[in-house]
């Protein structure tokens, strides 16, 4: 008897860790594969977008086709993954709140994700049975800072889970082969649910990863020529898209980096305390001129692949049979916009022109000044040079904020694109 009830307690304790095993790999494979599949997501998303175009090391570079608007890019991975995560999170949180229950007094539980309601999470974890259409308005679409939130809840939880497990295991076992059958039992019986949910999320996601993955990789061939050629104008047309955007992203960083340096070096000459840049100003100076130098590269190099993109498309358009070329009219020399470096002339300093340097002198008022006598000429004099410093001042303030009304009303619109090209236009 003691032989047979040593072999059961073997056998169980055999089983156990291997059913443990396979459920921390299943839920560390789901946590692997989703954290693979989101990057999927952002990588497609960030590329349709074109800001990988924008770093200052690299002017331009290929970013695949992007016609599909961002909501419904791998529309089919986002709704698997969140449904996985979903039904995984819940699945581990029934687990952990049974051994809370069961076991309230193995660790404090203050800081547990499970001691939070499901409905101040947000993102439809709460709803017991949740349509597409739902689901799709609670995640935005299934965005991609929806998935990333869900992620990061369903790692806290399942960590939670296992750690709970841990304890548990870690209170109730005991050498003595009787007290095992109900640990067994207990262990198979709290985590079987979460183990049949792992399981199931994880071939989900898994197939859902590989296929999107795969004609990420390996485009479809057209069925016929003209889906092809409709195909290669709208990739054509994409590229093109994201050169142009490149250009005008790099172009308004170095405007918000010029605005900033213009307004550095006014503001040291409009001080009242002029002194002369020393040699570390002026080693300042040549390392910001220089971090400018990057984007000034980059938008060259935007701009030349704009030009040969649109050149090798014209080319293409005139070389199609059926399609008879204008007759080319002679190009005009290039003429370049020159922009007047001065500020505008606001209604309060119009009056200024009213008042002449004649007005103030002394000259011509010889008929009359004579007659005064020294203290009233002294004291006249006086009054002109107050009046003299007072208008000069006036015109000094007035100028100056005149103008900085002006740049602060180019930084508003820089981040604009309709404003960008106004305060291009009126500059």
């Amino acid at each position: 008897n003691q032989i047979e009830s040593h072999l059961i307690y073997l056998y169980r304790t055999k089983s156990l860790q291997s059913y443990i095993k396979t459920l921390v790999h299943n839920s560390k494979t789901l946590t692997g594969l989703s954290r693979k599949a989101l990057r999927l997501v952002q990588e497609t998303e960030v590329i349709s977008r074109g800001f990988t175009l924008v770093s200052a090391a690299s002017s331009f570079s290929r970013a695949g086709p992007g016609a599909v608007p961002r909501g419904q890019q791998l529309i089919g991975l986002r709704k698997a993954l969140y449904r996985a995560l979903r039904s995984a999170f819940r699945a581990s949180r029934r687990a952990t709140c049974h051994m809370l229950k069961a076991y309230p007094l193995i660790d404090n539980v203050t800081n547990y994700v499970s001691a939070v309601p499901l409905k101040e999470l947000g993102l439809g974890l709460g709803i017991e049975h949740l349509g597409d259409e739902q689901a799709q308005e609670l995640t935005d679409d299934y965005s991609l800072p929806a998935l990333k939130m869900l992620f990061q809840l369903w790692v806290g939880q399942s960590s939670e889970c296992f750690r709970r497990l841990g304890g548990l295991k870690a209170e109730t076992s005991s050498p003595c082969p009787p007290l095992l059958p109900p640990l067994h039992r207990s262990i198979i019986a709290v985590t079987e649910p979460l183990h049949h949910a792992l399981a199931s999320c994880l071939g989900e996601v898994q197939r859902s990863y590989d296929f999107h993955r795969h004609f990420e990789t390996h485009p479809r061939t057209a069925g016929s020529e003209r889906t092809g050629r409709a195909r290669e104008k709208c990739r054509e047309l994409n590229t093109l898209h994201t050169s142009i955007r490149s250009l005008q992203l790099h172009l308004k960083a170095l405007l918000s980096e010029m605005i900033i340096l213009e307004d550095d070096l006014e503001k040291l000459m409009v001080s009242k305390e002029l002194t002369e840049l020393t040699c570390e100003g002026y080693q300042d100076l040549s390392d910001r001129l220089h971090q400018l130098q990057p984007h000034m590269q980059a938008s060259s190099g935007c701009w030349e692949d704009t030009i040969n993109q649109v050149e090798r498309m014209l080319r293409r358009a005139t070389a199609c049979p059926g399609e008879h070329p204008e007759c080319k009219i002679p190009e005009s020399p290039p003429s370049y916009p020159l922009i007047l470096d001065r500020d505008p002339v606001p209604e309060e300093l119009e009056w200024e022109a009213y008042v002449s340097d004649s007005d103030s002198d002394g000259e011509g008022r010889g008929s009359w000044s004579d007659t005064l006598s020294p203290e009233e000429r002294e004291r006249q004099r006086r009054e002109r040079e107050e009046s003299r410093r007072v208008l000069s001042e006036l015109k000094a303030v007035l100028g100056f904020r005149a103008s900085e009304g002006e740049r602060m009303k180019r930084k508003q619109l820089l981040f604009n694109d309709q404003g960008l090209h106004w305060c291009c236009w009126y500059s």
